[in-house]
């Protein structure tokens, strides 16, 4: 991991705390491809999980609150088939391992689309949309 991710990552982990409680580093991992960080944290009663992935591809991410075992909510840039087909329509499958963000709601039984985000974005989501 070069420098500039692990500085990263460590600003990532200081927001984390910042704002969220009980914060477990569960995976920081590194080659030369790749740097990945996953991290659970809770804000009231809600579980969150933060994971990172940031590669020569680009940064992917996948952000989700979780109320016992419902998913409240789901951000993420993966490239996901349904996400894709919104955005592209039939020529979805020219653009199938695109990394697409979007969010899932509902326990996952509702999907669209949204702009990147960023962690520092994900933390101003749950205080604003969430009760502590």
């Amino acid at each position: 991991m070069d420098s500039g991710t692990r500085e990263g990552f460590g600003r990532l982990i200081s927001l984390v705390r910042a704002n969220f409680q009980q914060v477990r580093v569960t995976k920081e991992d590194e080659t030369p491809q790749r740097s990945i960080l996953e991290l659970f944290c809770t804000y009231g009663r809600y579980v969150i999980r933060i994971y990172e992935i940031i590669s020569d591809v680009g940064r992917k991410y996948s952000y989700y609150v979780f109320d016992g075992d419902y998913i409240v909510a789901g951000f993420d840039n993966s490239p996901d088939l349904v996400a894709i087909h919104l955005k592209y329509g039939r020529d979805y499958k020219d653009h199938r391992h695109e990394l697409t963000p979007h969010l899932h709601v509902e326990n996952k039984t509702k999907l669209e689309l949204t702009g990147e985000m960023t962690c520092q974005d994900f933390v101003e989501w749950v205080k604003a949309n969430l009760p502590q």
